[in-house]
């Protein structure tokens, strides 16, 4: 568990960004912006259907003008994720701290080629009272690029595009679970905590030390670390389960079938059903469409009540494909490709172009492009299936979790109760579906 304290200034504080606190830290951390100004501040607010969405950060989008003003302005933007401190928390299951996902994403761009600049991370407290993550400048406007998600929905860009960001999507995937490894399952232990020298390479070329962890084998202070991956995932499984079938919120209980599902998960384990997974793989988890950013055309960018700026000529971007990733991490942990939300067994998770539409699991480019990168087949047998559908079960309990129900870290601050109903609803659906396909599901 995180045994970090909450600094008494951010417990008090509203977790958000005004235009003048992003300036600060544009004119911080940005080379060459020392004297730029932020035209544009926009909140990237995607808590309805992304499941990476927690309470506790929150990333805007940052219109900058540049000093000395250009005789023909150019577009220029950065993404400020902002998020508490980490906090302690008694349960076995948390979401990674900003200081945490810093250090996986310098993992991830030091064993993978993945085209992506290393964010700038913030954890003096001096400008905010919270951890700040910064991308650097790039030269893009708010307005020329949307999420895939959006961008599907509303048809702003070509199908064959998109397939194009799909096999990106794949081939970032493929090289990530084969080239970020662990020694062992479970969540990454809090960047704070980190020992001198815990980061060291071990023998094995492109594998590193989980974060936080020496040579030592797991920690008897980290429950959820195993060097059996069926162990790691139903002790979080059960974690999970526990929290909601204690929970007293007073706006909502999740009533499900909870010795059904124990005695499901009792016939899974005994069939040996999570023990295929020799080696950990750093797996996002939670990522979507909502957290991948594709360069709209200016014609096609949103209006500005969606975005809060006019579109310009100036924004076309020079090349099409991914604009940016945001760094939602907050839930990667060290396990099974297979738990990858875009490997989801049902159709409302999965990415998918048109022609895929409708149907379970990746679509067929991102599929190919993650074989051709690395990547191991996610589902080849029938038992590959039913453990597609265990995860699906564990995706939708960490999705509501952030929404307000099942166990909470009270210490962030956070009010997720306040979180709407409609924001649980796909969710709740996805719980239940799964529920009722793990009755009948084969473990062979």
């Amino acid at each position: 568990m995180s045994t970090s304290q909450l600094p008494p200034q951010a417990a008090s504080q509203t977790l958000t960004l005004t235009p003048t606190q992003a300036e600060d830290i544009i004119r911080t951390q940005l080379k060459g912006h020392s004297k730029s100004t932020v035209r544009l501040l926009t909140e990237i607010k995607n808590k309805n259907t992304a499941y990476s969405y927690t309470p506790s950060s929150r990333t805007y989008i940052a219109d900058i003008s540049m000093y000395p003003p250009q005789p023909k302005p150019l577009p220029c933007s950065c993404f400020i994720t902002i998020a508490a401190p980490p906090t302690v928390t008694q349960s076995l299951y948390h979401t990674n701290s900003l200081l945490t996902i810093h250090h996986l994403i310098s993992q991830i761009l030091a064993h993978t080629s993945i085209p992506l600049p290393p964010p700038i991370l913030d954890a003096s407290l001096q400008h905010l009272p919270f951890h700040v993550l910064i991308s650097p400048a790039a030269p893009l406007a708010s307005t020329s690029i949307v999420s895939m998600r959006e961008a599907r929905s509303r048809a702003l860009v070509d199908e064959k595009e998109l397939i194009r960001v799909e096999m990106q999507i794949g081939a970032f995937l493929g090289q990530m679970h084969s080239g970020v490894l662990g020694e062992w399952f479970g969540l990454p232990r809090p960047v704070d905590e980190v020992d001198e020298g815990a980061d060291e390479e071990i023998s094995a070329p492109a594998v590193e030390v989980p974060l936080g962890m020496g040579l030592d084998g797991p920690s008897p202070n980290y429950p959820s670390e195993s060097y059996s991956w069926q162990e790691t995932f139903t002790h979080l499984l059960e974690t999970l389960l526990s929290e909601f079938e204690a929970a007293k919120s007073p706006n909502f209980t999740l009533d499900l079938p909870y010795e059904d599902i124990r005695r499901y998960l009792s016939r899974a384990i005994g069939s040996f059903l999570f023990d295929d997974v020799e080696v950990p793989s750093l797996v996002w988890m939670t990522g979507s469409e909502d957290d991948v950013y594709v360069f709209i055309s200016p014609s096609s960018s949103p209006s500005s009540s969606s975005t809060g700026s006019s579109s310009s000529a100036n924004s076309t971007p020079p090349t099409a494909g991914i604009a940016a990733i945001l760094p939602n991490i907050a839930h990667a942990l060290w396990g099974d490709p297979l738990l990858e939300s875009f490997f989801s067994s049902s159709p409302s998770l999965s990415t998918s172009s048109t022609e895929h539409e409708g149907k379970p699991g990746p679509c067929q480019a991102l599929l190919e492009a993650y074989l051709a990168s690395g990547g191991s087949p996610p589902i080849v047998f029938p038992r590959h299936k039913t453990k597609r559908l265990w995860y699906d079960l564990f995706l939708g309990l960490v999705v509501l979790r952030e929404r307000g129900l099942g166990g909470t870290d009270a210490a962030d601050g956070v009010d997720r109760e306040s979180e709407t109903v409609i924001d649980r609803e796909w969710a709740l659906e996805l719980v239940r579906r799964t529920v009722e396909g793990l009755r009948d599901a084969p473990c062979y």
